[in-house]
């Protein structure tokens, strides 16, 4: 069996999926429990209150149409359609299809300490 190594040390498997390096372990990740969680929104709201977003005026923003013909051009001229049909289905579907427009959005508003996502 041959092996290989990729560029951080770890060495592949017989798939050639690298593997992780023994020494490494992964980063501790910290779990909130509900109540803390809780704690964390009420706070964020506090700081950001709803009608605060009800002010969001876009000044200076692209004309989101535009946005999104521009992502269109580096696609698959076949696929543009479908894409555009899926992101008609539901508000959900069109906010994940077009996320440019949300983080050119978030990229200009004042969101205070709170950031664009609670920690």
């Amino acid at each position: 069996m041959t092996r290989s190594v990729d560029t951080h040390g770890a060495v592949a498997g017989s798939a050639g999926v690298p593997r992780a390096r023994a020494s490494q372990s992964p980063p501790k990740v910290v779990h909130h429990t509900p109540a803390e969680r809780a704690a964390q929104g009420k706070a964020a709201r506090k700081q950001m209150p709803l009608d605060i977003h009800a002010g969001y005026v876009a000044e200076g923003r692209s004309d989101p149409v535009e946005v999104l013909e521009g992502q269109a051009a580096s696609r698959e001229p076949e696929l543009v359609p479908i894409r555009y049909g899926r992101m008609l289905v539901s508000p959900f579907a069109f906010y994940r299809g077009g996320a440019l427009l949300m983080a050119a959005d978030l990229s200009v508003a004042d969101l205070g300490a709170a950031g664009p996502a609670l920690r």
